[in-house]
């Protein structure tokens, strides 16, 4: 590699791993949030106006920014007391609910075993066999708090069991439904493949 390639490579590398969703930047820089582009490299991540969601215009899904809004959970239904499922359903529906109506949406929902997938290929890593989640709560597209541990998908598996992701791994699994994991809560916001 020329010194040219290697210089604008280190800086190519520097600015992705540096832009956090506060839209500052380790170095101190403050970016204009009017542009509300979290990741400034591919423009893929967009924050909405309130600072809570986070829309990803490759698959049109609004995403909460915060990946612990509700901490653990059991993956439940709408009427098990703070189960996963009645955490969607009092955000969605009581003014009393934690992120109740966040940035302005009552639609929220669990996501499939797919939308989470994807959102974790376009996290960066340090190579293309680790798991960001592992490297760091940063996730450099504007999430934050996210937790190396698995994640409910809106889909039961059967009677007993519902499927999950693993953010520590990036395994697909179905697992006891009296278990906790994670409530990531997402919502289609715009046509997918607007850029």
């Amino acid at each position: 590699m020329n010194k040219v390639a290697f210089i604008l490579s280190g800086i190519f590398c520097s600015w992705a791993s540096l832009i956090y969703a506060d839209n500052s930047s380790s170095s101190g820089l403050k970016f204009d949030n009017k542009q509300s582009h979290i990741n400034q490299i591919n423009g893929r991540f967009e924050l909405d106006p309130t600072g809570a969601c986070i829309t990803d215009k490759k698959t049109g899904l609004m995403w909460a920014k915060d990946a612990n809004l509700f901490g653990g959970a059991t993956w439940g239904n709408s009427v098990d007391n703070y189960s996963a499922q009645d955490q969607i359903n009092r955000m969605n529906s009581n003014p009393q609910a934690i992120a109740y109506h966040l940035c302005g949406y009552g639609d929220w929902r669990l996501p499939t075993r797919y939308e989470l997938h994807d959102l974790i290929a376009s996290m960066p890593r340090d190579n293309q066999c680790s798991i960001p989640v592992v490297l760091s709560t940063k996730s450099g597209n504007g999430f934050t708090d996210i937790r190396a541990d698995r994640y409910w998908a809106g889909c039961k598996f059967d009677n007993g069991t519902a499927w999950y992701v693993s953010m520590s791994d990036g395994r697909t699994d179905y697992g006891d439904q009296g278990v906790f994991g994670y409530v990531w809560p997402v919502r289609k916001a715009i046509k997918a493949g607007i850029q």
